[in-house]
């Protein structure tokens, strides 16, 4: 792959064939998969708080029938 670096921009190349612009900050990308999976991991997590509140409220209604 031939590249040519991005001015003031030390971590961005742009390849010569497409022209497109390639992050080559492999610790950002690290960073950011690492706060994706977190994301994932409290949506996941909300998803379970929620069916749970359902269920509970569920058995309150039962209850106080």
């Amino acid at each position: 792959m031939d590249t040519i670096p991005v001015k003031d921009e030390p971590a961005l190349v742009r390849e010569k064939n497409s022209q497109a612009i390639l992050n080559t900050d492999n610790s950002a990308l690290k960073a950011y998969r690492k706060r994706r999976d977190k994301v994932k991991q409290l949506e996941t997590d909300i998803n379970i708080m929620k069916e749970e509140l359902s269920e509970i409220k569920q058995l309150l209604k039962a209850l106080v029938q």
